[in-house]
């Protein structure tokens, strides 16, 4: 990944620019359709590299230093919206956690003990 620093810090003042009219435009149009309930607590973090971005926990982290999200920052809009999505899918079908012990792990995985 390259850093392109002068146009991550382009993008982070349009964003601070425009976070208020963002939010007024963005939240209606997620809670039509998955409720204003789901939807509090939801931060969002800009972050450099991994991925485009990921929603998990209540957290949606985007990466600031995408090609997309440099070149158009309506895309930036849309996969934070993508994002926020997947944290209001996570809070209705919850995924339970996994009861087995790391050599039933291995074991299910066909790697044998340890």
């Amino acid at each position: 990944m390259d850093l392109s620093l002068p146009r991550v810090r382009e993008l982070m003042t349009i964003i601070a620019k425009s976070k208020k009219d963002w939010i007024g435009a963005t939240h209606p149009a997620v809670a039509r359709v998955v409720g204003p309930a789901l939807l509090k607590d939801i931060w969002v973090y800009p972050v450099f590299g991994y991925d485009l971005g990921i929603g998990h926990l209540g957290t949606v982290c985007m990466n600031l230093n995408a090609r997309p999200y440099l070149e158009s920052h309506v895309d930036l809009l849309y996969c934070m919206m993508h994002d926020v999505f997947h944290v209001a899918y996570e809070r209705i079908h919850t995924v339970p956690e996994l009861q087995v012990s790391s050599q039933g792990l291995r074991d299910q995985c066909g790697l044998g003990a340890a």
